[in-house]
């Protein structure tokens, strides 16, 4: 009995795997929206967050309304329709509020996004920034600026995207910039109560090429507080390290 059982089971099996198409792996492909250029958004490099109702948020490098990059949601499509709807929540100027955000956005707990921008900032050398959601009964996210890197302090934020730590802080890394100008690791700290202004501190700039250069990737933290991260080039070879940041 036990043989029949086992080969019956085999047979169901087989019989399941025949009936498999042949294609049933390939996964299906539908586009959810295509970005038009300015004013509407253009050139995504960066990944894609959800919020809790299935939104998804995304950075472009170009387009808004001028040209330098905008922040967009795409909205589910509503009971019985398919159609997603793309909204900018906000456009790039160019100037001190920044440009061309390469990466990916994070959100913190009360829905507000972070990200960096490439470009722009008080010195032309990127920024950190806040989109803050509208209030109730508007409908105007707000872009704050957190901090704009002067270059010596870091230059370039071109990585995956920021990290938050258990106290709201935020860790990044800069392409370019530093004491060798071959980039660093970054905390903001976030403003004492009564306070608005976010304190920047360089927690490790790259000096050669033994312990890496040029930061291209984010960072990830271990239960210690320890960062790690990736370097696109340095090290023995000079084709890129992995490094650890141990807090003091």
């Amino acid at each position: 009995m036990r043989t029949m059982a086992g080969s019956a089971a085999l047979v169901v099996a087989a019989g399941f795997a025949q009936a498999r198409p042949q294609n049933a792996h390939i996964p299906t492909e539908t586009v959810l929206y295509n970005f038009k250029g300015a004013p509407d958004a253009g050139y995504s490099l960066a990944g894609l967050i959800f919020d809790h109702k299935g939104a998804l948020y995304g950075a472009t490098v170009k387009g808004g309304t001028a040209d330098s990059g905008a922040v967009f949601k795409l909205t589910p499509p509503a009971a019985g329709q398919t159609r997603w709807t793309e909204t900018v929540l906000y456009s790039f100027t160019g100037g001190n509020d920044g440009s061309q955000p390469w990466t990916g956005l994070i959100f913190d707990r009360k829905g507000a996004l972070y990200g960096t921008t490439v470009k722009g900032g008080t010195a032309d050398a990127g920024t950190v920034f806040k989109l803050t959601p509208p209030a109730a009964g508007q409908t105007q996210w707000s872009e704050t600026v957190l901090y704009s890197f002067t270059g010596g302090d870091g230059n370039n934020p071109q990585a995956v995207g920021l990290i938050f730590d258990s106290d709201g802080a935020l860790y990044g890394t800069t392409t370019f910039g530093g004491t060798s100008n071959l980039g660093t690791v970054f905390r903001l700290t976030p403003p004492a109560a009564g306070q608005t202004q976010w304190t920047e501190t360089g927690l490790y700039s790259f000096t050669d090429e033994t312990d890496g250069n040029y930061p291209l990737a984010g960072l990830i933290f271990d239960t210690g507080g320890a960062l790690y991260g990736t370097t696109y080039r340095g090290g023995t070879s000079n084709l890129g390290t992995v490094f650890k940041l141990t807090p003091p």
